[in-house]
């Protein structure tokens, strides 16, 4: 193939534009502006302590989904954009538990590195014996294992998550009860789950089976992801201190202000020549 193939197609990427250019560009300027903290880092800087390590990711995670959610919204796939928020959600609500205690749970989040590793391993065993894990690995992982253990007896409680708090309490807990309510609607679009039926089933128009224009109650997931970033951003400039101004609060005015408001379409076809597949950041 010699052509990069038009699909989604200009008009389609277009009239998406039109329809929610408001929430694009101003997920977009949010995106770009957050970016260039991550660009101002040294290219072999590394955080040292845990709560820097563990902070750093859970805001490089919502940024990078953050991107994946404008792409493919502005592709025609909005239900698949939807299902993100699931990660980004969850990414966030965990972010502000953690800071809440940032000692012991952002420690406790390192470690589980090595607790899910070994419970990925014992329930691969139990439920496919067939396929048995190799002896050398698993005697070096249940060895660190019982180390881990003997500093930390706490943690035998661990199993499927790093906490052994629900998200629900811990959405409690970090004041983020709106994020949660997000968080199970968007559970049902990334799983298995006959609710979804009517996102790609759609009564009088039909299967919605390739790009499409969202619905405009999909408009959702461009503010969500918006309020997210903003979010994580928020937390991890507290603790790095990469950036000073009133970047956070501006951008919380900005939304107030535009939410559902009319559309710069001028701006709009600027910001998407820009970044027809992917958003700058530099």
């Amino acid at each position: 193939m010699t052509n990069r193939p038009n699909w989604p197609t200009d008009a389609l990427r277009d009239a998406i534009w039109s329809e929610h250019a408001m929430g694009l560009l101003a997920l977009y300027d949010l995106i770009t502006d957050v970016g260039q903290a991550i660009r101002k880092l040294p290219p072999s800087w590394q955080p040292r302590s845990a709560q820097k390590v563990v902070v750093l990711h859970l805001f490089v995670r919502a940024y990078k989904t953050s991107q994946a959610i404008y792409t493919l919204f502005t592709s025609g796939f909005a239900q698949d954009a939807q299902s993100l928020l699931r990660g980004l959600t969850e990414g966030v609500i965990d972010l502000y538990y953690i800071l809440g205690k940032p000692g012991t749970r952002a420690r406790q989040f390192a470690d589980y590195i090595l607790i899910g590793k070994r419970d990925w391993m014992r329930r691969i065993g139990r439920a496919f014996p067939e396929w048995p894990v190799p002896a050398q690995l698993e005697r070096k992982v249940e060895a660190e294992y019982s180390a881990l253990l003997a500093r930390r007896p706490d943690y035998k409680d661990l199993g499927r998550s790093w906490s052994s708090r629900g998200i629900a309490e811990r959405a409690r807990d970090a004041n983020c009860k709106n994020l949660y309510f997000y968080y199970v609607l968007s559970c049902q679009m990334l799983h298995t789950d006959p609710r979804s039926v009517s996102a790609y089933l759609r009564v009088d128009e039909g299967i919605d089976d390739g790009p499409s224009m969202p619905l405009r109650g999909e408009r959702e997931t461009l503010e969500i992801a918006y309020v997210c970033l903003l979010d994580a951003f928020k937390a991890a400039n507290e603790v790095f201190k990469w950036r000073r101004g009133d970047l956070v609060n501006e951008y919380k005015e900005r939304l107030r202000r535009e939410c559902g408001g009319k559309a710069d379409l001028k701006r709009a076809q600027t910001a998407r020549r820009a970044a027809p597949g992917r958003v700058a950041t530099s």
